[in-house]
């Protein structure tokens, strides 16, 4: 008789922790809770002012965006102020360029191969792009870095084509800009 009201009361006692939220079996989780990934446009100048860069050689080099993370997609939309091809590396370089304050300011983008018959000098354009976080040790310093996901081939790579010309990325794909 006694096992009998014992069992009663624990099943009471378990359907008041149920009913009342004292546990949660399989929560449901809010949508809020799951960062979903965002895609943002801004200029060549809104995205260099929305780099957060911290260069303390003591402890490492990180270079991250304020308002993006990792697998956000960025789309720049600007004006070409200069465009060169380079066939020594079969790259075309896009710059694009404002006048700040301190004088002036440049963001400038490769491209694979050459794409001159595209694109010229004040063409507006759109370049899309989705964030990659990476981080590696390298020559003892630490990196952290958002960077293009188009660009990032992987850590092996960057070390062999970083410095002596190279920025350790590959160029972007031409299908990442577009006509406007």
């Amino acid at each position: 008789m006694i096992k009998k009201y014992l069992i009663i009361i624990i099943i009471i006692l378990l359907s008041l922790f149920l009913f009342t939220g004292c546990i949660e079996f399989g929560a449901d989780i809010k949508d809020s809770d799951i960062k979903k990934p965002k895609t943002l446009t801004m200029t060549a100048q809104e995205h260099n002012n929305d780099i957060l860069l911290d260069m303390d050689l003591s402890d490492g080099y990180s270079l991250l965006y304020n308002s993006l993370n990792d697998k956000d997609t960025l789309i720049i939309i600007d004006t070409i102020d200069e465009i060169i091809f380079d066939s020594n590396y079969n790259t075309t370089k896009i710059i694009f360029s404002w006048d700040t304050e301190e004088g002036a300011d440049y963001l400038e983008l490769f491209f694979e191969g050459n794409i001159l018959d595209s694109y010229k000098i004040g063409n507006e354009v759109e370049i899309t792009v989705r964030i990659k976080y990476v981080t590696f040790t390298y020559e003892n310093f630490d990196f952290k870095m958002e960077i293009y996901e188009e660009q990032w081939v992987n850590e092996e790579y960057f070390k062999s084509n970083v410095g002596s010309g190279g920025n350790g990325f590959k160029p972007l794909p031409p299908n990442c800009i577009r006509l406007l």
